[in-house]
């Protein structure tokens, strides 16, 4: 019978029965009754604060009276405007998602009455009001039980929620009905306090237990507008203490603070709050969190740290020297001098021992700038150790490539320049592509002859091929199938190849492959390259490689970087080839989360052309963890090739 039941209720929600929508719209036309009700007593108390407070500098201004209270009041009511129209999208997308439904009804409850106008509306009508909180809190409630599935994570839950829920009704009648203050209600408030407690841990036990990437980014983007909705207009709270007393005989600053912290401090964090949601529930977006709360996490640290600072050093200030304007002139200077310092430490912390990434943000966004290289060709129609250097034919972020002649024969000469050679890491790598050159021969593999120094600047010899970078042939026109299966054919066999002399290329990218003339690929730059069986790393500190084909593991310290980061890097240019862009875009931040959380699209989404079993052999490359994708170069190169192969695989 019970079951009957929920599967009955089950389908009238998944059907909508066009009863949920009228529902809501009496649910939000009582929620606007109390707002109108409470309206008039919240503009006079607004009012009678603009009549205390504000009127010299709103005399001074120009601006009448009653701007104050139709501007606080105008932003309460803008909150309302923007539940109600989240609510009403949520409603109109939300088809058989049950928790859109909820967070529906919960947008027009919880944002509504936040406001003056609700406060004031239950000393006018509090036993309405009462009902309406206890519905609030039971869709309150619901919402944290269930998000982002609409359904409990396990059915011995229905056991508890009973029980719970009558607590929870229970005392908010007693908050409601009597008078007094909080510590009155100690009790109840303590109850509600633990219920909620507990919704939330169950949330958290669902999100590392049970939910998959897509519902954690889900609840990372509800639980981010819930922490700043509460954190900011407390943060405002507490900050606002500490500044009346220094506002009070300061009119005219405390009007502009009082403006300003009403909009930034309480209306633009409310506002994120269904924002938040509506990317949560439409799943729209849902890979910037990470980024996003990196950011808010490193300029929160920052801001915290130096309002610290400054509300000390203005103390000490003041009691030494008994100076306001000095006291506060001095700290704003040495807040200014330490902003750039202390990001720069706190984003260290955040993603090195935090996050545990090889490199901080910062270190990869550099790495991403071009170099400038101020003295281009430099070096044309000199001769260094009897090689005739010529024009320049590449630039790179070390240095430069000249097309070179030696013995009536064409080579390249790559340079470094002056300052990186200065660079003891830089170096390191550059003699390591050296030895590694000399040692692969291989069709495929570009071929290294020599080396040397010739004042201050290390070069090498190596092949000069006649032709492109893939980059430029991607860039200059569409590549069709057998021409990218060609291409991948190339490399994929120089990388079997290095794979096979204990070598791990760790930089494959279009820029890194040449195409000859007669269309085979070569795959160069070796300055990155990582000997399998050695522990040892010289790529540094820095980011290594490029953000865009760098495996998961590449970002992340303490995990082993072995052949399968080519296979990845392989799998993004596979990709890249055929359908014209990488599987992640965006800024290289939201680029670096992309590769740890974010699943690849489907190449077949972008180009029905391409071959089933080749999306599945991309696909299955770009898988996070390394066990999950193919355990040689080889392999990856049979299931592409030979479609016959991937059948059996």
């Amino acid at each position: 019978m019970q079951r009957r039941q929920s599967s009955y209720t089950e389908e009238l929600i998944a059907k909508r029965e066009g009863w949920i929508l009228p529902l809501w719209g009496i649910y939000t036309a009582i929620m606007l009754y109390f707002l109108m009700q409470g309206l008039p007593s919240a503009y006079a108390i607004r009012l009678q604060d603009a009549i205390d407070l504000f009127t010299e500098p709103l005399n001074s201004f120009g601006l009448p009276l009653e701007f104050y209270p139709i501007y606080i009041v105008s932003l309460e009511y803008l909150l309302v405007v923007i539940a109600v129209l989240t609510g009403l999208y949520l409603l109109l997308i939300s088809g058989s998602n049950r928790i859109a439904t909820v967070s529906a009804f919960f947008m027009v409850g919880w944002m509504s009455s936040w406001g003056l106008s609700y406060y004031e509306a239950q000393n006018l009508i509090p036993l309405p009001i009462m009902v309406f909180e206890i519905s609030s809190n039971v869709i309150y409630a619901t919402l944290l039980l269930t998000f982002p599935t609409g359904r409990l994570q396990a059915s011995w839950l229905r056991w508890g929620i009973i029980p719970g829920f009558v607590l929870m009704l229970a005392t908010t009648t007693y908050n409601s009905l009597t008078p007094g203050t909080p510590i009155d209600r100690g009790f109840s408030q303590i109850i509600l306090f633990i219920l909620t407690a507990s919704a939330v841990g169950l949330q958290i036990v669902r999100f590392r237990s049970h939910s998959n990437a897509i519902q954690r980014q889900q609840s990372k983007w509800v639980f981010a507008g819930f922490v700043i909705s509460y954190a900011l207009p407390i943060f405002f709270v507490i900050m606002d203490a500490f500044t009346t007393p220094y506002l009070i005989e300061r009119p005219y600053i405390r009007f502009i603070y009082r403006l300003f912290s009403s909009t930034f401090f309480i209306f633009v964090p409310f506002s994120l709050l269904p924002i938040s949601m509506l990317i949560a529930i439409t799943k729209s977006r849902l890979w910037q969190i990470d980024l996003l709360l990196n950011k808010a996490a490193v300029s929160g640290g920052v801001t915290l740290i130096l309002l610290g600072m400054f509300g000390a050093g203005i103390a000490g200030f003041q009691a030494i020297s008994g100076n306001t304007i000095f006291s506060t002139a001095s700290m704003l200077i040495i807040v200014l001098l330490m902003y750039n310092p202390l990001r720069n430490q706190i984003q260290n912390l955040l993603d090195r021992r935090i996050l545990g990434f090889r490199f901080n943000l910062d270190d990869l966004r550099r790495s991403e700038i071009p170099r400038e290289i101020t003295k281009a060709g430099l070096l044309s129609g000199s001769l260094i150790d009897g090689y005739e250097v010529l024009n320049v034919i590449a630039r790179g972020g070390m240095g430069e490539v000249y097309h070179g002649v030696s013995s009536n024969q064409a080579i390249a000469i790559k340079t470094v320049l002056p300052d990186v050679a200065q660079n003891p890491i830089a170096i390191q790598r550059f003699q390591r592509e050296v030895e590694v050159g000399k040692i692969l021969k291989h069709p495929k593999v570009i071929q290294i002859y020599d080396s040397g120094d010739a004042n201050g600047t290390p070069y090498l010899v190596m092949d000069y091929v006649e032709g492109h970078d893939l980059k430029r042939l991607m860039t200059s026109q569409i590549l069709e199938i057998p021409r990218v299966l060609d291409i991948f054919a190339d490399i994929a066999e120089a990388l079997v190849y290095t794979h096979e002399q204990g070598l791990i290329h760790r930089d494959v990218k279009p820029e890194n492959i040449l195409i000859r003339e007669d269309g085979t690929a070569i795959l160069i730059d070796f300055g990155l390259v990582k000997y399998a069986d050695s522990e040892k790393d010289i790529s540094g500190k820095g980011a290594i490689g490029t953000i865009n084909y760098m495996a998961p593991e590449q970002i992340r310290s303490g995990t082993a970087i072995d052949a399968r980061a080519d296979i990845y890097g392989m799998g993004v240019l596979l990709f890249e080839m055929l359908t014209g862009t990488c599987p992640f875009i965006g800024d290289a931040g939201q680029i670096l989360y992309a590769h740890l959380e974010q699943p690849p699209p489907d190449p077949c989404n972008f180009n029905p052309n391409i071959p089933v079993h080749i999306c599945l052999a991309i696909l299955r490359a770009l898988s996070k963890d390394p066990d999950d994708r193919y355990a040689t170069m080889s392999d990856f190169m049979a299931v592409v090739l030979e479609p016959e192969y991937a059948e059996s695989a």
